[in-house]
């Protein structure tokens, strides 16, 4: 109550500057808004105040002593003037300090050039004022050092490098101020190097001991990098090269630089929920390089699992069942990909529905950095340290201080990557072997994994009088050309008919195939020919390789419950192949069991009674299927609507498609042997077995061959040559325990 008016608004008006009386820090504070004119009345309204009060005024302009200032000495500074009440002048180091340290009071001396501020505080109002200032200039200034030189630039962390300076002149003394524009600290005396270990200018300035002045600082800019390259790429580490080779020239490549990205492919498709509606990605070709990770996100509609769900195929191959609105669902352990869809399933408590699914899947990926980084190639004569032989690819080997001329022996070169001042952990290692023996080895692969029959041949010999052994065991031993060699690398020496060897010469032998096959299928084992026939064919045929797959096969009825509805399925063909498992999923209603249930029926007897939304009800002891049905019964004696929803889940197995690319091979011998021939059917007469048809019994052997692989067991065909060769007809029983089944003679073919 009370108080001092401060000013009116009008009802027309939007805002009111008004003048505060002087106020007292420590002391509260009162606004009142009040009517006019008549007084302690309700006033209404929203009112917002911003209270504004002024800063201290800035403290008058700085002031220099007069003369020619000393750098030991100093210059004074002073203010002039008297502060208002409540306010201190104080001197700062910049436009915003706030330092209480120094009183404008007294004189703040100064040793260099520069700028030199102070401010006012009003320890009323706990505010600062702008900043007054002044510039020195009239300090005497030192001559300026020359600029730092690095010792390498640039160069690469964590080792760095160095700056060093001339040396100063008579009566100064240089001292470096690391990255600090206008430093004057005596810390680190320039005539020992600086240790540089990260980007940036760094300086140095003189000190004149004279007078005790500082030159301005004097940079360089270094560049310390970080990121190590990878080693180069040598396709050929060892070089065999005849004596007096006059050019010789060693390759590497620079590593690729890689960065990662990222990158997405969709699909969509839109169906009924129980006609396994499919979206599918198979195309990968966004990632430009290398898939290193891939995660799925996918929906289907808001009212997953309740009314639907889908399954994740990765490959061919389900990976997971009943998903609902995926996102991030790891694909990585799958890669490579070749395909990812998702099939829709009608869940079994509902009717089919219409929806529409959406597929997208993200592939992390590895591709070559645009542009590459600018790496090199630099070539020496030792692992590590050693003298630079040269730069960049080819080297030529031949001149160099590690070959000054190609005479017999082993020389080592050296080759190390660098970006910018950094240089790959390693060097690559080239061997090069001047040699009176230089031949070139092919290798022959082994047809199958463990199957110990890889060899190599002789190819070019570019210098070495034939005959030539080998020694795959460094040299201990030497022979032929072995032709029992597993898949690996193999270090061979060849030696020529004048005991002059080679040096090592790298053989890799790989695996034409490491799938072993099935036995062939052999439906008749033994072949009756007559002494003299011309032709005697025999026959097998190559396995069928089968896959499993499963499917669903789905029906709904509606009616009353007391007449038998009854949902009925009857076509399996959707399984490719023969059924080899089945379950069933099945809904008639929420009030099951009080008002109503159904019975299943399959293969047209009933093998449950009173069930209710069954799922994964077993049928497999039923196989084979002929038709699967549910049947309505009424439970309350009261007629009630229901829908029942059928689906028969079925697992199947049949053939795969492609097939693989089986063929037939025959041999002499059940192990081992000799190949007689290949494919179906077969010529036995003029075979090493059965040169011509003879009286006598002839055992021929069939496998499977896959690539280079056999089929682990072969099957026996024997042939049989007689003077007696007739057709025999059966005449089965008539009944079971019968004694009334005979034969009749055929054809008599002798």
């Amino acid at each position: 109550a009370g108080g001092i008016c401060v000013g009116n608004i009008t009802s027309s008006a939007t805002s009111k500057t008004l003048s505060i009386p002087a106020v007292t820090a420590g002391t509260t504070y009162y606004i009142v808004f009040d009517t006019w004119p008549t007084p302690n009345s309700p006033c209404p309204g929203t009112f917002t105040i911003n209270a504004v009060i002024p800063p201290p005024a800035a403290p008058p302009t700085p002031i220099q002593a007069a003369g020619t200032p000393s750098c030991l000495l100093g210059s004074a500074l002073t203010l002039t003037g008297t502060p208002a009440a409540n306010v201190t002048w104080y001197w700062q180091t910049s436009a915003t300090g706030i330092s209480t340290a120094n009183p404008g009071a007294t004189a703040n001396t100064v040793f260099a050039n520069g700028t030199y501020f102070a401010r006012a505080y009003n320890s009323a109002t706990l505010l600062w004022s702008t900043a007054s200032s002044i510039v020195v200039t009239n300090f005497p200034v030192a001559t300026a050092p020359p600029a730092p030189v690095a010792l390498v630039n640039p160069s690469c962390a964590p080792a760095g490098t160095t700056i060093s300076v001339a040396a100063a002149p008579a009566g100064s003394v240089y001292y470096w101020q690391g990255t600090s524009l206008g430093g004057t600290s005596n810390a680190n005396n320039a005539s020992a190097p600086f240790a540089v270990t990260s980007t940036g200018t760094y300086y140095v300035s003189a000190y004149e001991t004279a007078t005790g002045c500082w030159s301005n600082t004097t940079g360089s800019l270094v560049t310390v990098n970080t990121v190590i390259p990878a080693a180069p790429v040598v396709a050929q580490s060892v070089y065999n090269v005849c004596s007096g080779t006059s050019s010789i020239p060693l390759a590497a490549a620079v590593p690729i630089g890689l960065s990662a990205a990222t990158c997405s492919a969709s699909a969509t498709a839109s169906g009924q929920d129980n006609a396994a509606t499919t979206a599918t990605v198979n195309n990968f070709s966004c990632a430009t390089g290398t898939i290193v990770g891939a995660t799925l996100n996918a929906s289907i509609g808001a009212t997953c699992p309740s009314w639907y769900y889908y399954s994740i195929v990765v490959n061919g191959i389900t990976v997971a069942t009943n998903q609902c609105n995926q996102n991030g669902f790891n694909l990585t352990p799958y890669l490579p990909l070749t395909s990812v869809s998702i099939v829709s399933f009608n869940n079994p408590a509902d009717s089919p529905d219409a929806i529409t699914m959406n597929l997208t899947v993200v592939l992390s990926y590895l591709a070559p950095t645009v542009p590459q980084p600018a790496y090199a190639l630099t070539w020496y004569n030792a692992a590590t340290a050693g003298t630079q032989l040269g730069a960049g690819s080819p080297l030529q080997a031949v001149g160099s201080s590690v070959m000054p001329t190609p005479v017999l022996g082993s020389y080592n070169f050296y080759v190390e990557t660098g970006l910018a001042g950094c240089v790959s952990a390693t060097r690559q290692l080239v061997n090069v072997n001047v040699v009176d023996v230089n031949v070139a080895l092919t290798p022959v692969q082994e047809t199958c994994t463990n199957y110990s029959n890889g060899t190599f041949t002789l190819g070019t010999v570019t210098c070495g009088t034939a005959p030539f052994t080998y020694s795959t065991d460094g040299g201990v031993t030497f022979g032929a050309i072995p032709n029992n060699l597993t898949a690996g690398t193999y270090s061979v020496i060849a030696k020529d008919a004048n005991n002059l060897v080679s040096g090592p010469i790298s053989v890799v032998i790989t695996t034409q195939s490491s799938v072993v096959p099935p036995s062939a299928i052999v439906t008749a084992t033994d072949y009756n020919y007559c002494v003299g026939v011309t032709t005697a064919p025999i026959a097998a045929a190559v396995p069928i390789q089968l896959v499993s797959g499963t499917c669903a096969a789905t029906a709904s009825a509606s009616g009353t419950d007391n007449t038998g509805v009854t949902a009925t399925v009857n076509n399996f063909s959707c399984a490719l192949g023969t059924i080899t498992a089945a379950t069933m999923n099945a809904s008639i209603g929420t009030f099951c069991t009080s008002w109503y249930s159904y019975s299943i029926k399959v293969n047209g007897v009933t093998v449950a009674t009173n069930q209710c939304n069954v799922n994964n009800f077993d049928l497999t002891p039923y196989l084979p299927i002929t038709s699967v049905q549910v049947v309505s019964q009424d439970n309350d004696a009261v007629g009630d609507f229901v829908t029942m929803s059928l689906t028969v889940n079925v697992t199947y197995s049949g053939p795969s498609s492609p097939q693989p690319a089986y063929s037939l091979a025959w041999f002499n011998a059940s192990t081992g042997g000799n190949q007689l021939g290949s494919g179906t059917p077969f010529e036995t007469i003029g075979t090493s077995v059965m040169p011509a048809a003879v009286f006598g019994a002839y055992d021929f052997y069939v496998a499977t061959a896959l690539g280079g692989c056999l089929s682990v067991d072969r099957g026996q065909v024997t042939v049989n040559i007689v003077n007696v060769n007739a057709v025999l007809s059966p005449i089965n029983v008539t009944c079971n325990g019968g004694d009334n089944g005979s034969f009749v003679l055929g054809a008599v073919a002798c």
